[in-house]
């Protein structure tokens, strides 16, 4: 890595990032980044799986993938990349080279070797330039996120969207939790999508979210959004050991339909309300919630 030319302000770095939104505007690609506060919890299944989605309703999709750990992106769909985005970013290939070939015509952009380490000034004005230079060529860009650290910040700057990702156990709500206290106090004005996986029912994921979004709201003053759940789903393993998305290999999948249900609401993010579809004639079942289990109570960790 080069040395770092001077270190950027965060007040730089935001006035770069507005800049950067208003180059790619709203006709451009919308940048979605998921996150989670742990690892096991299925983040870079549901990158690909949704990213697989969307695409399959004739989006063109980037999924980019800046998780360096061992089951990323390009792991998980058998992919070896040659070039990496700090290639392209260096000049020794082109930008199209480092471009994979994913699930159901999603376009994969290994991109975690660019964004490990801290960047120059001449370094973020490369990657700004790239990102507008992918923008337009994509509906949607599509981000399995690293932890935390200085990578992290970087793609939080220049997402429109973040969906954050959970399952149902109580060490990883309590990781949800902290991560949406950092987002949160980062970007206070940013919308925060929780989308809980491996969820056994609806009844259990409705009193999960609740109960994070009562605690957000009392100790953070945030406002959660819910993009539904994902069941636990012997399929998608059986895709993933394929290396392919379970929208592809098993279209019956119980998983599928409520990855199709989240891709039409990220879908609507983008479009004016007038243009959404007409909502269902037939209301869906109001279910009744049960009492907040003791097991998903959530610690407000300091707030």
């Amino acid at each position: 890595m080069l040395e770092r030319e001077f270190e950027v302000s965060s007040d730089m770095r935001s006035d770069q990032a507005e800049g950067l939104r208003r180059l790619l505007g709203r006709s451009s690609g919308r940048v979605i980044a998921l996150e989670s506060g742990g690892r096991g919890v299925g983040k870079t299944s549901v990158a690909i799986n949704l990213a697989a989605a969307l695409a399959s309703r004739g989006l063109q999709v980037l999924l980019m993938d800046a998780n360096s750990g061992f089951a990323n992106v390009s792991a998980q769909l058998g992919l070896r990349p040659r070039f990496d985005l700090r290639d392209a970013l260096t000049g020794k290939c082109s930008l199209d080279d480092t471009l994979l070939h994913g699930p159901a015509g999603v376009m994969v952009l290994p991109a975690f070797a660019a964004l490990r380490d801290g960047q120059s000034v001449r370094e973020r004005e490369r990657f700004d330039a790239t990102m507008t230079q992918l923008s337009p060529r994509f509906d949607y860009i599509l981000i399995d996120t690293c932890a935390e650290g200085h990578a992290v910040n970087l793609l939080r700057e220049i997402t429109d969207e973040s969906i954050v990702v959970s399952a149902g156990g109580a060490s990883a709500i309590t990781a949800t939790y902290a991560l949406i206290k950092r987002m949160h106090t980062q970007q206070p004005q940013q919308r925060l999508h929780v989308l809980l996986n491996r969820m056994a029912g609806e009844r259990s994921a409705g009193v999960i979210f609740d109960n994070l979004r009562r605690v957000a709201r009392v100790h953070l003053q945030a406002t959660l959004e819910s993009l539904g759940h994902l069941p636990g789903d012997a399929q998608l393993q059986r895709a993933a050991e394929k290396n392919q998305s379970v929208v592809e290999q098993f279209p019956a999948a119980a998983s599928v339909a409520g990855l199709h249900k989240i891709a039409a609401s990220v879908v609507a993010w983008s479009q004016p309300a007038a243009a959404r579809a007409p909502a269902p004639a037939r209301a869906p079942v109001q279910m009744s919630r049960p009492p907040v289990f003791s097991s998903y109570a959530i610690s407000p960790l300091g707030a």
